[in-house]
Formats: structure tokens, C-alpha cells, sequence
């Protein structure tokens, strides 16, 4: 198959595009990269103009901010839209576009309900994480908790009861280089997560922690929890009250602390980018087989 991968391919190798765009590439696939960001005009017509007449399937990740009117350049090309966002609202002026995406892969739950109710072809796949940067180091705890974040208002309250609690014990931060956050989740013995907002989610940092030392405690992911991640390789709360209770038991019982541990290292290789994009495959199987079904 032939793909052309619109994404934002920068030369920040930390971001998503580059392990998706090698796991295609290690299937037999050819994937052709186009970074739609580019601050140089004309980089999406650029690229279609130079790959897209040898172009199987148009893949566009993420797409925000594509203006809509780009997509009817492949108007007669099969169209996949990744819609990797937590948020529906990043991802309407695509999914609303004249030129509608052909299949769409949804990480949440609200976006698949969406294309559902329009009547667009949607499989609900969450995102996942690069092992090149995420992996288990054998470094002894330095932190009890670690809360790695942008800060909202929502979550400066839960910031300063951790504080107030932890102390040194616990590390704040938002610090965003994979390496560092890496040796960070691995010198920690629980990473929490607080949503951004009053939304639920399904947060990608499950997926970073997975392989490390660290057990991940969330705020619950309401609807999107996902049947192809184990309920067991994590735990969730429902108020902050009930995370620092979990946070309290979990670090006064090592084994209850092991063995989410065992259940989230055995569960780590499922939630690759390149076991995911297994699945991508699939669902650009079928978007080309029903778009040529209809012409």
C-alpha cells in the first residue's frame, strides 16, 4: 500500500508521527511524510502534488489546524482522518468539511459518538506509546507521587493538596522531554493524572507509564474506557479525596503496588505504536475497499 502521511513531522522524533510512520514502513507499506505545519507555504499542495497521483490512501493525523478546503485535493483518493485528540471540538472542521474523511479512527469516545450519529465510518482506537522513549530503567524511587502536567484550574487545587501532603516526596513538574519524563515515572512509585478539565478522557500518559516502574492512578476515563486496555494495569479514582486515599493505601502496600505493576508490564506490548498501527491497517483496508465500492 501506498501512503501519503500528512502529520506534523518537524524533527521532534518524540512525537507520534515518526514511530507510526516506521511501523507502516516495517508492514511493506510505502508511506510518503508530509508535515502540514510546515511554516513554508504551500506544504500540503506541495506534497500531493508530489505523491499523491501514487497515493493508495490519504492518512491525515491529528489535522489541527488543516484548513478544510486542503482535503477535496484528494477528493478521488481514499481518506483516513486520525482524530488523536481528547477533544471533539480540535477535530470538527475536518470531520465537518465538504470533503469528508472517507473512514475515520477515533481516540475518543465522543469523537467516535459523533461520526456515528453523521454517518461516518469510525473505529475507536486509543493512542499509544513509543518504547524508544518509554521503557522500564532500574533506578531506586526518589518520589512517593509524580504529577507531571500543564496546569489548569482545575488541576492548581490538586497540585497544592499533593504538595501540602508529599513534599519532597512528590514531584511537580512540566517538564516535556521523553527522556527526562521517562527517568521521571521510573524514579516514581505512583504517577496521577488529573483531567485538564471537567471532560473525562482517556490520557495518553497510560500509555507512557505502562512499561516504567511507576503504577498510574487517573481520574476515572467515564465512556472512554477501552476494551483493548486491562482495567488491571491501572487504577482510577473518582474525587481527589479518593485519589489521595489510593495514593495513601498503594504506597503503604507494596505487593497491592506489585502486582498492578506485573498486570501493566505484561499489558505494555499491546499499547506499542507499532502493535497499534496493526489495527490503522485494518481500518485502511476498509475505507479503501468501501471507497472503491462506491465509484
Amino acid at each position: 500500500m501506498h501512503i501519503l502521511h500528512y502529520g506534523v513531522f518537524d524533527g521532534k522524533e518524540w512525537r507520534s508521527e515518526y514511530p507510526i510512520a516506521s511501523a507502516l514502513r516495517a508492514l511493506g507499506d510505502r508511506c510518503d511524510t508530509v508535515n502540514f505545519r510546515s511554516k513554508v507555504p504551500g506544504a500540503i499542495r506541495r506534497g500531493w502534488t508530489r505523491y499523491g497521483a501514487r497515493a493508495d490512501l490519504v492518512f491525515v493525523q491529528n489535522g489541527i489546524p488543516m484548513a478544510p478546503r486542503w482535503t477535496s485535493l484528494w477528493v478521488d483518493t481514499p481518506y483516513v482522518l486520525f482524530a488523536s485528540e481528547a477533544a471533539l471540538e480540535g477535530h470538527l472542521p475536518l470531520l465537518e468539511a465538504p470533503r469528508r474523511p472517507d473512514f475515520v479512527i477515533a481516540h475518543a469516545e465522543r469523537t467516535a459518538d459523533y461520526c456515528r450519529a453523521s454517518g461516518l465510518p469510525v473505529e475507536r482506537l486509543p493512542n499509544a506509546y513509543d518504547p524508544a522513549h518509554y521503557h522500564a530503567l532500574a533506578l531506586p524511587y526518589r518520589y512517593d507521587v509524580l504529577f507531571i502536567c500543564g496546569v489548569t484550574p482545575r488541576r492548581r487545587h490538586a497540585l497544592g493538596r499533593l504538595k501540602a501532603r508529599y513534599g519532597e516526596r512528590c514531584y511537580l513538574g512540566t517538564i516535556w522531554d521523553p527522556r527526562e519524563v521517562n527517568r521521571l515515572y521510573n524514579q516514581a512509585r505512583i504517577v496521577l493524572h488529573v483531567h485538564a478539565a471537567e471532560e473525562r478522557y482517556l490520557p495518553t500518559r497510560l500509555f507512557e507509564v505502562l512499561p516504567t516502574q511507576a503504577v498510574f492512578v487517573s481520574e476515572s476515563f467515564g465512556a472512554n474506557v477501552h476494551p483493548l486496555v486491562n482495567p488491571r494495569a491501572y487504577v482510577t479514582y473518582e474525587t481527589l479525596d479518593e485519589a489521595l486515599e489510593t495514593v495513601e493505601r498503594l504506597l503503604a502496600d507494596e505487593s497491592a503496588r506489585a502486582r498492578v505493576l506485573a498486570d501493566a508490564h505484561a499489558e505494555a506490548p499491546n499499547h506499542t505504536w507499532a502493535a497499534r498501527v496493526r489495527h490503522f491497517r485494518a481500518c485502511f483496508e476498509q475505507a479503501i475497499a468501501a471507497f472503491h465500492a462506491r465509484r
